[in-house]
């Protein structure tokens, strides 16, 4: 029994000593696990999870110390965001996890309270980049290729400050007490967010990171700045809640600079959300950084107060703009913008000089409008400054398409505006004033502009009105002692338009114009018709037209007399689109005088063309044209075939320096070729083409013109495949002397530079009684510039001229009569 005993005894204490070990092996494991986080932390080890979050960065992320905790949450100490270069970009001085290690073990997903107080970042922005694009760019990228796993948290920011330094002007801001706090669901999108803070111009940019915290102490407009209360304490454990949230946004947003973002939370993923956006005397000299950044031609200055409330459509399927709703889909809410905007010292200038542009003292606009599709809902609108005054409601049309397409839209919503602009305002608050031309500011003046969209009865009716009164300029003269005077200008009544456009209540009617007229006391043009044809037809006395104009614009010594009436009728063809057009015009009593250049008098002028192409906003496809131009037994006849691009430009004031410059040939299309004959009196076309080039100083020509060409384009010239042309009883008066010939031809062929003025002939042939002259290759050189050589013809003629003459009739070119 005692042996028994013993046994047993000796195997209990074996059992024993083997539990013993477990437990001591257990214990040590367990405590090795949960000592190690700790040791980790205090290695550089502890980077690991930070760089793993960050992985694709191009630059790396450090921190100073960390505690890892399995309950109390997880906290890094001085993390820094390093660029390639080795600059610190961002700096986080406390970073905390809430949820320590051993809750995110059971749900990962989950990380809770993350916050990040007193952040401080240096974003220096250049044009098209910045530091941190540079920095997060890969990251991005490679996020968006594979998205990181689904986690939410809650994200809280105290107290953080963003330098803006734009590198592009050596300048400046500062964005301080910044606070946000809201929670990131796991699809990666927002729920009852808050963001608040200020922004001031800190002047002198500083590079470094740190410089750029301690400015703080230096300008007082740091994270310690202002009142009690403008950052908010952090509630109990280092927690802030939707009390000391709006408080701090609240305190904020009192101070000169502060701004405020704000978004509550709502109930399901695809319901609307708003927005409260607010500032208060927010410099939008700030827009200077985005300016660079953007490489934008404009920027703005002054002090802005915001209050709005915005209410952004619900994701999800919308009806197809002007279109049926699809069966079974939900109508998406519009979005919605309410409140108002007012704006003080306002100033748009330019990006490059920092040039004024327009300045405005005070503007204030209050608004509720909504947006749905492509429609605007006005219930208010109301802009109000000393440059103008406007007020809106209704439902307006975004455009789209042409101006006829967004007409025939327009028209089937009900809107009013009104809009009175001051000329006078405009012309101080103008950089340079409202200058017509350099000598001429305008002074005064008011412009009245309307517009409408109605019922009448069962039809809808568009109207456009826009009327001036009033208006005054100076002009600065300089006076006969040298110095410089100033005469005073006025137009009382320079001119009325409107537009009326009428669309029927039957299915398919469209928008046609019942009539459009710009009326004045020197000018009556009318229009009428649809999209598919049109009438437009004037008078003008350009007579009255020019003694209105002369003092204003540069019009001094032009003398300009006559009645020009015309119509012209525009039809589009529904199979292929182009247009196609007939011109009837006339001139009675024709006077055209300039210094310098013979008169142009002609008791009746018409001129009749027509042609098929098509028009866009800057230029006319001419596929084929024709057109005569007669007078007193005269005539002049073009045809233009092929495809020719006629440049708009010039007709509103854009450079055409030369004919190259505005017609040229359609790329891949047929070449352009064109017919040119002309007949008639010599001497009377001289003094037209006089006229209207100038070409003074020719020797008087006198006879009965019979002459045909037909050109081509050629690169940036035109050919002459073809030119000939014969006078009977040619006149010439030279020095003195007359050359009478009873009978002239002349043929010629070669190439024309418009742009350079350059004439190079292949072969020409001139024949008279007298003399003839041939040759098998002549260049004109361009004129020289003013103050060149001596501008004679046969200075800048290069070739070889064979002739042949009769002396003794010669002798009656050359003898004095």
């Amino acid at each position: 029994m005692a042996t028994l005993h013993s046994r047993s005894g000796g195997v209990r204490r074996s059992r024993w000593r083997r539990v013993l070990v477990m437990t001591a092996v257990v214990a040590a494991l367990a405590g090795s696990a949960w000592v190690a986080p700790g040791v980790i932390a205090l290695s550089s080890l502890r980077d690991r999870p930070l760089a793993a979050l960050f992985a694709g960065i191009d630059g790396r992320i450090t921190s100073r110390a960390a505690a890892w905790r399995w309950w109390g949450g997880i906290e890094y100490r001085d993390v820094a965001l390093v660029g390639r270069d080795g600059r610190p970009l961002v700096a986080i001085p406390r970073g905390v996890v809430d949820r320590g290690r051993a809750a995110l073990l059971l749900d990962p997903t989950d990380l809770g309270p993350v916050r990040l107080v007193c952040a401080e970042a240096l974003h220096e922005v250049r044009r098209g980049g910045s530091t941190l694009e540079d920095v997060l760019a890969p990251w991005l990228a490679a996020l968006a290729q594979a998205p990181a796993p689904a986690v939410s948290f809650e994200l809280e920011v105290v107290d953080a400050a963003v330098e803006l330094v734009d590198l592009e002007r050596d300048d400046a801001w500062r964005i301080t007490d910044i606070l946000a706090a809201g929670t990131v669901r796991s699809d990666a999108t927002l729920a009852g967010w808050t963001v608040s803070g200020r922004a001031r111009h800190s002047g002198t940019p500083i590079r470094d990171l740190a410089a750029a915290a301690n400015r703080v102490a230096s300008d007082g407009a740091g994270h310690s700045a202002g009142p009690a209360g403008a950052v908010p304490r952090l509630a109990g454990p280092g927690r802030l809640d939707r009390t000391t949230v709006a408080a701090g946004a609240t305190a904020t947003l009192a101070r000169d600079g502060g701004w405020s973002v704000s978004s509550p939370d709502v109930a399901a993923a695809d319901a609307p959300r708003s927005l409260a956006v607010a500032a208060t005397r927010l410099p939008l000299g700030v827009s200077s950084v985005a300016a660079t950044r953007f490489d934008a031609r404009h920027l703005l200055d002054g002090l802005a107060d915001l209050r709005l409330d915005i209410t952004l459509p619900a994701a999800g399927p919308a009806a197809p703009a002007g279109g049926p709703r699809p069966p079974g889909v939900r109508p998406a809410a519009a979005g919605r913008v309410a409140g108002g905007v007012a704006g003080t010292q306002l100033a748009v200038l330019r990006a490059d000089s920092l040039a004024e542009v327009v300045a405005v003292d005070r503007a204030e606009m209050p608004l509720d409008i909504s947006i749905d599709g492509d429609r605007v809902g006005v219930r208010s609108l109301r802009v109000s400054s000393q440059l103008f005054q406007a007020e809106a409601t209704g439902r307006i049309r975004l455009p789209t398409g042409g101006a006829w397409e967004w007409a025939e839209l327009q028209i089937g919503e009900d809107f009013a505006l009104a809009a009175d602009v001051d000329l006078a305002a405009a012309a101080r608050t103008l950089h340079g004033g409202l200058a017509v031309r350099p000598d001429v500011r305008v002074t005064q003046g008011q412009l009245h502009l309307t517009a409408a969209a109605h019922n009448d009865g069962h039809d809808r009716v568009l109207e456009l009105r826009a009327t001036s009164r009033d208006l005054a300029a100076v002009q600065g003269v300089v006076a006969e002692g040298g110095g410089r005077q100033e005469r005073q200008l006025r137009w009382t009544e320079p001119f009325t338009a409107w537009l009326r456009g009428r669309r029927g209540a039957a299915r398919g009617e469209r928008l046609r114009i019942e009539e459009a007229r710009i009326a004045s006391s020197a000018v009556e043009v009318s229009a009428a018709g649809d999209a598919q044809a049109a009438v437009v037809q004037w008078t003008v006395d350009l007579a009255k037209l020019v003694g209105e104009a002369v003092e204003v614009l540069e019009l001094d010594g032009l003398d300009v007399a006559g009645v020009a009436r015309g119509r012209l009728d525009v039809d589009r063809a529904a199979a292929d689109g182009d247009a196609r057009a007939r011109l009837s015009a006339s001139l009675t009593d024709f006077v055209l005088a300039r210094p310098g250049r013979p008169v142009w008098r002609d008791a009746e002028l018409s001129i009749e063309a027509e042609g098929a192409g098509s028009l866009s906003e800057n230029a006319l496809l001419v596929d084929r044209g024709r057109g005569i131009v007669s007078a007193a037994g005269d005539a002049l006849e073009v045809t233009l075939t092929g495809g020719a691009i006629v440049n708009l430009a010039p007709l509103f004031g854009g450079p055409a320096r030369h004919p190259g410059a505005w017609l040229h040939a359609v790329p891949g299309g047929q070449p352009i070729a064109a017919d040119v004959t002309v007949a008639g009196d010599m001497g009377r076309w001289q003094s037209r083409w006089a006229g209207v080039a100038g070409a003074g100083g020719a020797p008087p020509l006198g006879g009965s013109l019979k002459a045909a060409a037909a050109l081509a384009a050629d690169g940036d010239g035109w050919r002459i495949t073809r030119a000939g042309g014969e006078v009977e009883k040619l006149k010439v008066q030279l020095d003195g002397r007359q050359i009478v010939e009873p009978r002239a031809m002349a043929s010629a062929a070669g190439r024309w530079q418009p742009a350079t003025g350059l004439v190079e002939i292949s072969s020409a042939e001139l024949l008279t009684a007298t003399a003839s002259l041939r040759t098998g290759g002549l260049t004109i050189l361009p004129r020289p510039p003013a103050g060149g050589a001596v501008d004679a013809l046969v200075d800048r003629v290069r070739g070889k001229v064979q002739w042949q003459a009769d002396v003794g009739r010669l002798e009656g070119w050359l003898a004095t009569p």
